[in-house]
C-alpha cells in the first residue's frame, strides 16, 4: 500500500493485525510518536527487524539465515535470499550515512 516506513513500523510493532478506523487512528498516533522520538536510522532499524520477509520469517537477519545460516552480510551458502538481504542491508547503511 501507500504506507510510509514509519507507518508500517508503528503497525508492526505496536498494533495487532486487522483493519478498521480505530486501528488506523492508533497507527497514526504511534507514527507521530515514533517520528518525534526516534531518528530515521532507528525507525529503519526497527522496521528491518520486524518486517515479515517470508511466511513465518521476520526481519532481514532471519531472511539471510534461511537455507544455510548466518548473517545476511556473510551469506555464503545462505542461498539467494541471503545474498539479497545482504545487498539490502548495505543499501540501507549507505543511504543512512
Amino acid at each position: 500500500g501507500g504506507s510510509t516506513i514509519s507507518q508500517q513500523t508503528a503497525k508492526n510493532v505496536f498494533l495487532i493485525q486487522g483493519g478498521g478506523y480505530a486501528r488506523k487512528a492508533l497507527e497514526a498516533y504511534f507514527t507521530v510518536l515514533i517520528e518525534n522520538i526516534w531518528g530515521k536510522r532507528r525507525i529503519m532499524e526497527v522496521y528491518l527487524n520486524v518486517a515479515e520477509t517470508g511466511i513465518g520469517t521476520y526481519g532481514v537477519e532471519a531472511l539471510g539465515g534461511k537455507g544455510g545460516g548466518g548473517r545476511p552480510d556473510m551469506a555464503q551458502g545462505g542461498g539467494p535470499e541471503g545474498a539479497k538481504a545482504g545487498e539490502a542491508i548495505e543499501a540501507v547503511k549507505a543511504a543512512l550515512v
